[in-house]
């Protein structure tokens, strides 16, 4: 997906688009038909995830490392702690997408006011809820992240 410039990788792991950030689930289509190879889209996410630690800070798991990263190919790749990942977006109830929710690039890259003024409400729930508070603390905890107090 990053070849054909469908985002860049972000270091949260997953593919970043420039209109709707990372909040998007890509599906895949398989076909014979050539096609023409497009090339990648680089908008800046890989340089703003070197300075950017909203998903390090926000991950309950501690998964996502702040500067550690390997080149593939001349793309940056953190390499998420899988093991420690899964436990918290697998083997819970609710899902844990906490580092796709903070990544800034849902209205950073498309200049979306709307998008961005949920963004910061979103955030501001968080920092009271607590940075490192999992997906699943509204139902454990007064709703912190659902609702203000």
């Amino acid at each position: 997906m990053y070849a054909a410039g469908l985002g860049e990788l972000g270091k949260h792991g997953s593919l970043v688009h420039p209109e709707l950030g990372a909040s998007h689930r890509p599906g895949m289509v398989t076909t014979s038909i050539p096609l023409a190879q497009d090339a990648p889209n680089i908008f800046g996410v890989q340089d703003t995830c070197l300075h950017c630690n909203l998903c390090t800070n926000n991950c309950p798991a501690d998964a996502i490392p702040a500067e550690e990263f390997v080149l593939t190919e001349g793309v940056r790749r953190w390499l998420t702690d899988v093991g420690k990942c899964y436990v918290y977006s697998r083997l819970r109830a609710q899902y844990c997408h906490i580092c796709v929710d903070v990544c800034p690039y849902v209205h950073k890259a498309n200049g979306d006011v709307e998008k961005k003024a949920l963004y910061k409400d979103y955030m501001a729930k968080r920092k009271e809820a607590g940075y490192k508070t999992p997906a699943w603390f509204p139902d454990e905890d007064d709703g912190a992240l659902t609702s203000r107090k």
